[in-house]
């Protein structure tokens, strides 16, 4: 009976046991374990820093496998993964596997037959560029979006170009001009302390002067940014389109009693955006923004811009941000000139920021035009500020705005239009104002 009950328990203990034994190895904070005699699971650890490559084999205890599963991460937050390479071995990419990885930007995904699980990239929301071994580009929200639904990625909608090595993804993604207007980028995080308050005067009809190019489609797609990328709420941003001088008026008192109303919220901020025209004070030089309702010839029929910023310099909040798509040279959105009998651009004189509160971005500087960009339907200046909020997602550095529109405004000016236009940044803040966001 003892023995015939000890063969018992053993036969038990046997059948308890895995038919497999577990290997496991760590490399470069990725941890590797065997799930059968030839396969592997890899899993992230707290150690998965700067670019990481999850290896297609590896070799443990003398045993090779093959990496086939990304399992979930042993983690629930990593600030510190910037970049990941899954091999194309891999067919199932885990619930978590990525999860909480805020400053994921590039993920290399296999070419197909992989799928992976809802939530797998939780919380990844800085990935920027996503790519395959074929060297196709793919839009940023094509892992995150489409792969919890087992989409393979060859079969992409909107692949964008070949590209080279991984090396020239930063370089290839600051070359990338978006389409703005579509799948605009969603905050999750609200807030509810900034206010913005934008104009697009495109239909200059009543003062019997030149249309400005796409300028209501401007506004109303910056407004669209405020709400949805910068997390503005939808009752904070007031727009406005072809705004007589009355009417413009009306809009600054409005903005200068909300400022007044709100002072006391921490972190109160205030974004000011116009696309139209401007124009220069012929004897004076001074520079003016120009309502609908008024021809250029008389600059006490327009707003002057060094009122606009003594009086947005005086608000009482911390951080005022001005956008002015309008050039102040007289000279229309494209070619010719605002005002008919006038034949050469005047250099206006420079207005700057006052106060110690304003960060000014302006399309064109001196004698230069503001030019539109007929391929996109924009202006030129605001083009490039959406394609760096849509790639960013907001999350950019008030620095890096400048100076990527900066960038690329004055390159695609010269090969479009053969003309300079040079943006212009600056501010009246004491300190490292360069660092700051709009969210």
């Amino acid at each position: 009976m003892t023995n015939h009950f000890i063969k018992l328990c053993t036969a038990l203990l046997l059948m308890a046991l895995p038919l497999h034994a577990e290997d496991r190895m760590t490399v470069k904070g990725v941890q590797y374990s065997s799930t059968s005699k030839t396969t592997a699971t890899a899993c992230l650890t707290v150690e998965a820093i700067g670019d990481v490559e999850i290896q297609e084999t590896i070799k443990i205890k003398g045993n090779v496998y093959t990496t086939t599963v990304v399992g979930k991460a042993y983690f629930s937050k990593n600030e510190y993964l910037q970049s990941v390479v899954i091999p194309n071995s891999v067919t199932l990419i885990k619930k978590g596997a990525f999860a909480g990885c805020s400053n994921l930007v590039s993920v290399h995904v296999p070419k197909e037959k992989c799928v992976a699980e809802p939530e797998a990239f939780k919380g990844c929301v800085e990935v920027t560029v996503i790519r395959t071994d074929d060297n196709q580009l793919y839009p940023p929200d094509y892992v995150l979006a489409a792969m919890p639904q087992g989409i393979p990625y060859y079969k992409a909608k909107d692949k964008i170009r070949t590209i080279g090595t991984a090396k020239e993804d930063v370089a290839l993604l600051e070359d990338m001009e978006w389409d703005v207007d579509k799948e605009i980028p969603v905050s999750k995080v609200q807030n509810p302390n900034v206010y913005a308050f934008i104009i697009g005067n495109e239909d200059y009809s009543l003062g019997e002067s030149v249309n400005v190019d796409y300028a209501a489609h401007d506004a109303t797609m910056f407004k669209e940014y405020c709400i949805k990328t910068l997390g503005i709420p939808e009752a904070n941003v007031k727009c406005y389109t072809n705004q007589t001088l009355g009417l413009m008026r009306r809009t600054i008192r409005l903005l200068k009693q909300t400022a007044e109303a709100n002072k006391d919220k921490k972190d109160c901020q205030f974004i000011f955006y116009y696309a139209g025209h401007g124009i220069p004070d012929e004897e004076t030089k001074d520079a003016f923004l120009v309502p609908v309702d008024a021809d250029g010839k008389y600059t006490e029929d327009c707003y002057s811009l060094k009122k606009l910023y003594t009086e947005l310099g005086a608000l009482p909040i911390k951080k005022v941000f001005v956008f002015l798509d309008a050039c102040f040279s007289g000279s229309q959105r494209g070619d010719g000139m605002l005002m008919a009998a006038r034949g050469v651009a005047i250099k206006a004189k420079e207005e700057k920021p006052v106060g110690n509160n304003m960060v000014v971005f302006s399309a064109a500087s001196g004698a230069e035009t503001a030019y539109p960009y007929h391929e996109k339907k924009h202006g030129m200046f605001t083009y490039y500020l959406l394609n760096m909020l849509y790639r960013s997602k907001g999350n950019c550095k008030i620095g890096e705005l400048g100076n990527y529109v900066e960038k690329k405004v004055k390159a695609k000016s010269v090969a479009v239009n053969s003309k300079q236009q040079t943006p212009v940044l600056t501010s009246s803040i004491i300190g490292s104002w360069q660092n700051l966001t709009l969210k």
